[in-house]
This record gives structure tokens, C-alpha cells and sequence, in this order.
């Protein structure tokens, strides 16, 4: 499975729909083809009208993300700490997205 720009924006409008601290968790895009970066400025701009209170990013295009999500952006500079960081967030109360390419091995992230 690859993480494609309308499945992200899919996956967020569900994400939105739970009480509590909504956080997304996002390891990129794969197969944007010409001009990636403003698919994704689309789901930093996407998250933050959907009232996501973080977005945790770890993709070469993250800075594009975190720009266009404002505050509640943090950008994970490697994979391998990526699960650490999320930790970090973690409560009772928090929601969490996890969306990457397949490629991220989000599932490694999910097991630690």
C-alpha cells in the first residue's frame, strides 16, 4: 500500500471525527509524480482546516507540510526516531493517524 493524496485526505476527514487530541502521524507519499510538493502543502492545508492538533512528519518534503499546518508541526529529521517522538504525544485522550508510504515501514513504527 502506498499513501496517495486522496487516501491522506480520506484518512484525515475520519481522523477529525474523534474527540479528544487528534494527532496525524505521516511518513510521506509515494508516486506524486511532477511537482509532489504541492500535494504536500494540499495536506498540511487539509489537516489544519480539519482541526488536527498535530501533525508529525518524517518525508524529504516535511518543511512543505509543516509550513502549510502552521503550529502543532514537527518534523521527525529520521525514520528511526520517528516512534520515539510520537511516544512523546501519547495519552488517554489522543487519537492517532498513522499514514506513510509503504516504503516509511510504518508498521515497524506501529510495533515499537
Amino acid at each position: 500500500y502506498n499513501a496517495i493524496p486522496n487516501a491522506v485526505l480520506a484518512a484525515l476527514d475520519i481522523l477529525a471525527t474523534y474527540p479528544g487530541e487528534k494527532i496525524f502521524a505521516f511518513g510521506g507519499m509515494a508516486e506524486l509524480g511532477q511537482e509532489p510538493q504541492w500535494y504536500y502543502q494540499q495536506v498540511g492545508e487539509y489537516a489544519k482546516n480539519k482541526k488536527i492538533d498535530k501533525i508529525l512528519i518524517c518525508d524529504p518534503f516535511a518543511e512543505v507540510t509543516a509550513k502549510a499546518f502552521g503550529q502543532g508541526a514537527i518534523i521527525i529529521s529520521e525514520r528511526q526516531y520517528f516512534g520515539q517522538e510520537l511516544k512523546k504525544y501519547l495519552n488517554p485522550n489522543v487519537t492517532v493517524l498513522l499514514k506513510a508510504r509503504r516504503g516509511f515501514k510504518m508498521d515497524e513504527v506501529v510495533a515499537e
